[in-house]
Formats: C-alpha cells, sequence, structure tokens
C-alpha cells in the first residue's frame, strides 16, 4: 500500500524510538514515587504494576501529526486531546461518573464538527452521541484483564486499515498499531508489568470509534458496527442485567463476561483475552466476506446478530452458574 514508503517508514521509526522511551521512562518514574501504581495481585517479579501506560496512544497521534508533512490537524482530534487531560484530572480529583458522560458526548461531538450542511438528521446525531460515550464506556472495562484491550485493539485497528479507504487515516491507524505492539510487551504476559489505565482505554475507545463512524458515513453501511459486535453484546446484556437489578450503571463493576469468566479461570486471562479478540476477527472477516457478496446484506447481518446474541447468552448462563458453585 502507499504507506509503506521509505519515507513513511522512517516515520514510523522514530515514532516507535520515541514512545519507547517515554514509556519507559514513565514506568520508571511511576514505580520510583508510587503514582498509578496498582495493587500487588498483579506485580511483576516484586515490581510494582503500573496503570496509564496507554497515554502513548494519544501521544502517538499527536507525534505522527507532528513528525508527518501530509496530515491537517482536525476537529477530532481536539476531542482525544481533551479526554486526555479529562482521564488525567479524574485520577487526582474523581470526577463523577455523570460529569465524565456529558464530557464524553461533547467531545464525541467533534466528529459532526465539518457535516452541518450534510443530510444527517438530530435523531442521528443523538444515535451517534449517546452510542459513542456508550462505547468508549463499554470499550473502558477491556483493560480489566492482562491482553484484553492489546488484542481486541489490534484486530480494530486492522481491520479499519484494510476497510477505510482514507489515506490520512492510514497514518494515524499506522501510529495507533505501532503504539499497541509497544504496549502489548508490557501487557501480554502472565504477569503484566503495566496497563493502559483510563487514559488509554477512553482514548483508544474514542479513536475506534472515529474509525467506525467514517466508515459508516463514507460508506453508507451501518452494518459495519458489528465490527464490534463481540463488546457491543456483552456490554448491552449486563446494562440490561444491571437495570433490571436497578444498579447504577454509571458506576464501575465486575459483571462482564470476560469477568465472570477470568473468576472461574484465574490463571488463563491471556487464553480468554485472545478467544475474545479471535472471535472477534472471525466476525469481521464473515462481515466482510457477506457484504463483498449480497448487495442486499439486512437478513444475513440479522440473523448473523441473533446467532452470536444465543451463544453469548448461553456462556454467560453457564459460566455463572460455574462461578456460584466455585463460590
Amino acid at each position: 500500500m502507499e504507506f509503506f514508503q521509505t519515507t513513511n517508514l522512517l516515520h514510523v521509526f522514530v515514532l516507535a524510538v520515541v514512545i519507547i522511551a517515554c514509556l519507559l521512562l514513565y514506568i520508571k518514574v511511576a514505580r520510583q514515587f508510587g503514582w498509578k501504581v496498582l495493587s500487588g495481585t498483579r506485580d511483576h517479579q516484586n515490581l510494582p504494576v503500573v496503570s496509564g501506560a496507554g497515554f502513548i496512544f494519544p501521544l502517538s497521534v499527536f507525534l505522527i501529526f507532528l513528525i508527518s508533512e501530509e496530515l491537517a490537524f482536525e476537529p477530532w482530534m481536539t476531542g482525544l486531546l481533551c479526554l486526555t487531560f479529562l482521564s488525567w484530572l479524574d485520577d487526582f480529583r474523581n470526577l463523577s461518573a455523570l460529569w465524565r458522560l456529558i464530557i464524553h458526548i461533547i467531545c464525541i461531538g467533534t466528529w459532526l464538527i465539518g457535516y452541518a450542511n450534510t443530510d444527517i438528521t438530530w435523531v442521528w446525531i443523538a444515535i451517534i452521541l449517546i452510542g459513542g460515550a456508550g462505547w468508549m464506556n463499554a470499550f473502558n472495562f477491556m483493560d480489566g484483564i492482562n491482553g484484553m484491550m492489546v488484542m481486541m485493539s489490534l484486530v480494530s485497528l486492522g481491520t479499519f486499515y484494510l476497510t477505510l479507504e482514507s489515506a490520512s487515516m492510514h497514518v494515524f491507524i499506522v501510529s495507533q498499531i505501532v503504539a499497541v505492539l509497544i504496549l502489548a510487551y508490557f501487557n501480554v504476559r502472565l504477569k503484566a508489568i503495566a496497563f493502559a489505565g483510563d487514559v488509554g482505554s477512553i482514548s483508544m475507545g474514542f479513536f475506534l470509534g472515529y474509525l467506525m463512524w467514517q466508515l459508516i458515513y463514507t460508506s453508507g453501511k451501518w452494518e459495519y458496527i458489528l465490527f464490534f459486535l463481540v463488546f457491543a453484546i456483552d456490554a448491552g446484556i449486563t446494562i440490561f442485567l444491571r437495570l433490571i437489578k436497578k444498579e447504577n450503571i454509571l458506576q464501575a463493576h465486575e459483571k462482564h463476561l470476560y469477568q465472570i469468566i477470568i473468576k472461574c479461570y484465574p490463571e488463563k486471562s491471556l487464553m480468554i483475552s485472545m478467544i475474545y479478540a479471535l472471535y472477534q476477527l472471525l466476525i469481521n472477516i464473515m462481515l466482510v466476506t457477506f457484504m463483498g457478496v449480497y448487495s442486499n446484506s439486512f437478513g444475513t447481518i440479522i440473523i448473523f446478530t441473533a446467532v452470536n446474541f444465543l451463544i453469548y447468552c448461553y456462556l454467560r448462563f453457564y459460566f455463572s452458574k460455574k462461578l456460584q458453585l466455585i463460590t
């Protein structure tokens, strides 16, 4: 592809070196001053596990923007910058869940800047804002177990790279892939050294959500939303069950399916993360194939979603019962 030219590869090399240096420095400083250090249950050779390493995701976006001469500053980058600042501020001030949600929605509004003269209705704007905020907060939970966020991010980024036709977005996607691969070294292991934290998971969720919006808008095919099917079903059903129990859905919890499974198999976190990612990858491949063969894929998509919904319900019932027997 056009991205893989000598100049672009040099940009990627410079980006990788700077990110690695920043991340190593961050981990060292965080350990020395006890900043963003997780509890001892996930220690690595008696060294504290550091959270917040996902700052390299927004950092890579702005670094590649500064390095590359072909990129222009876009409105969504303002939203990303605000979310990054919010995530860091939240660690010190503990903002309420409601205020975080409001700011998330405002930041997602930057996706729509420049589309005032298009045929997007207020109904679709509301769906984009609320759906985007819901997606970001669902994605935030991925950082709970080793490798989950890293593997799922790589699947999504790779899929968008192959389906989006925007050359500029290809550059940004590659910058994110580089950052995720670097974090993988510290996170995809039995005893993680670092986790992305809110600053990483929220910013990555924001970026992936923007890519989804761009893909749906440019192609006119809403079916691409199924690139997020695994976590959409998980988050949707989990929220529904919590609402039935009259729980506050804005507060943190451990009731997603993968969180239930990890309680049953605490030593299998990497395997669980890999199964999630491979399953979503399989869905993405099947989706692209179906949409390439059938001009009207609505019926196929409905059946496809229903089958995965039933599979999820069975797995949730099975592992919930298994967890009850264990505890």
